[in-house]
């Protein structure tokens, strides 16, 4: 089951944009999957009888392992976006973009920190935590992309 549903409504009007923002969906929803298939595992391997915990637990951390490279695809992929929101502001001397750089410079800085501890295995990505990559990325997309969008169409790039 997706986390997050692309429908139009995300749309900002600036094709290169919006696929972007399709990836990215697409990539957030992968991890999703993921974090839902290492809670069965967990929930099942604990009730199956036979199983060696050793074994379970090889299981486990390859699904971790399989986990931060997805989270690596995403910051990655985060930050190419961002590139491209960023030199369009500046090509088109978008006037909100003091704000909206920042609000990309706060979740990568977020993104980074939980990728360190996930590969230190101080964290877990947790059901919370696509809860909030799912809220901002739909706030993100639908407040301050929508203003971007609207601006640059305003300027001729669509």
């Amino acid at each position: 089951m997706s986390l997050i549903t692309w429908s139009d409504n995300f749309s900002v009007g600036v094709e290169e944009i919006d696929t972007q923002h399709k990836k990215l969906v697409q990539l957030i929803n992968d991890m999703h999957v993921m974090v839902g298939s290492v809670g069965r595992m967990a929930v099942n391997g604990a009730a199956h009888t036979g199983a060696s915990p050793d074994n379970h637990m090889l299981s486990i951390d390859h699904n971790e392992m399989v986990m931060a490279e997805i989270l690596e695809r995403v910051i990655d992929y985060t930050d190419f976006h961002f590139s491209t929101e960023e030199r369009l502001m500046a090509e088109y001397e978008f006037p909100g973009s003091t704000g909206h750089v920042h609000e990309h410079q706060r979740l990568l800085a977020i993104a980074l920190e939980l990728q360190d501890k996930l590969n230190d295995g101080q964290a877990r990505i947790t059901l919370e935590t696509m809860d909030f990559l799912k809220k901002w990325l739909s706030h993100h997309i639908l407040e301050t992309d929508k203003l971007l969008g609207k601006y640059l169409n305003s300027q001729g790039k669509y």
